[in-house]
């Protein structure tokens, strides 16, 4: 277990990274549910 601490640091960052993306997912996808910014998302893809 002493060896492997470091890992687990690391494991610790990518669980934040992970839930940040899917923050970052799960309002993108609310943003383009939105009707008044659905056509703002049409004009930037």
């Amino acid at each position: 277990m002493t060896t492997g601490q470091p890992q687990n640091e690391r494991e610790q960052l990518e669980a934040q990274l992970n839930d940040f993306r899917t923050l970052i997912m799960l309002m993108l996808s609310s943003a383009r549910m939105d009707p008044s910014s659905r056509k703002r998302g049409r004009t930037s893809k």
